[in-house]
């Protein structure tokens, strides 16, 4: 992705906080723990928002035939469309009074250091819980009536050129077909698709028709499937369950073109002690990029 430098390639400091946080609660946070983070290579407000341009290629002519000898074909450009999200300001604040400030657990640990790890796990739901919600981006205000900026979800790019409106029917492979094709006609296929526990239910029954029990058997084996193989219009693709998620969608992504961009890293800071207690305040400042408009399919109206 064009202006960004990802975490992963960033050693020590702050990132060291950002890369700790998405390696532990997988299973509560699925998306957070996957998906791509980085930092602008480029210095901007954040007032203004993190801007990008599509990477989009061109599609094949219809008819590209010249005579020989003829002159050069007419020069075209690449037009690339562009799209923008605003940061997104979350804090969460910790402590403890002054009496327990250097008490210690039964396994050792600091009361303060423990109560930083869990506003660490809260920080880390609220960032995944925003990724599922349906939100617009919210541009900063800071001058007269202050309104405070807001990170657009995946959701807002799910418009109507890359979702499929099951019409309040019960999920078929017919139109989970549908939307694995969306990505894929654009070169962008379905990496993982994200549902919550009714549509989960669902595509397990659709997927396993019968309950495997052998002749004489006393033991029912249902399936939990976590991904689908050999799909013409998306080979792997793996099936995530979520809470955060409204239960009449399911949403399709290609994770290559999703990336968290921070204006600022994860931090933890200590507050000017006004009373008998020690107070933390962590912060991140962050925004999603969406790099293909097509790397985000929704199948949506789901009967429930």
């Amino acid at each position: 992705m064009d202006g960004l430098v990802f975490i992963e390639d960033i050693g020590g400091g702050q990132a060291d906080l950002v890369k700790k946080i998405a390696k532990v609660g997988f299973t509560q946070t699925p998306l957070f723990s996957m998906i791509s983070k980085a930092v602008p290579t480029y210095t901007s407000k954040p007032i203004m928002g993190h801007n990008w341009q599509y990477e989009v290629m061109d599609d094949g002519d219809d008819d590209n035939a010249h005579a020989e000898g003829s002159v050069p074909a007419t020069a075209t450009s690449n037009v690339l469309g562009t799209s923008m999200n605003h940061y997104q300001i979350i804090k969460d604040t910790y402590g403890v009074n002054g009496s327990v400030e250097h008490v210690k657990t039964t396994e050792g640990q600091a009361e303060l250091v423990r109560q930083g790890g869990i506003k660490l796990v809260k920080q880390r739901k609220t960032i995944e819980k925003l990724l599922f919600k349906n939100q617009a981006p919210v541009k900063r205000v800071e001058k007269g009536t202050k309104v405070v900026g807001k990170a657009g979800s995946l959701l807002h790019w799910a418009t109507v050129e890359n979702t499929v409106d099951a019409a309040s029917g019960t999920l078929t492979m017919a139109n989970l077909r549908n939307m694995l094709k969306i990505g894929w006609e654009k070169g962008v296929p379905v990496t993982h698709i994200f549902c919550s526990d009714i549509q989960k239910d669902i595509m397990d029954d659709l997927l396993d028709s019968k309950v495997r029990i052998g002749q004489g058997g006393n033991v029912i084996k249902y399936s939990n499937y976590t991904e689908i193989k050999n799909l013409s219009y998306a080979p792997n693709v793996k099936i995530i369950l979520t809470p955060y998620l409204a239960s009449n969608k399911i949403l399709g992504v290609n994770l290559a073109s999703l990336a968290l961009v921070y204006s600022r890293l994860t931090k933890s800071y200590e507050l000017a002690r006004t009373k008998d207690a020690v107070e933390k305040e962590l912060i991140t400042e962050l925004t999603l990029r969406v790099n293909n408009p097509y790397g985000v399919t929704l199948l949506d109206n789901l009967g429930v």
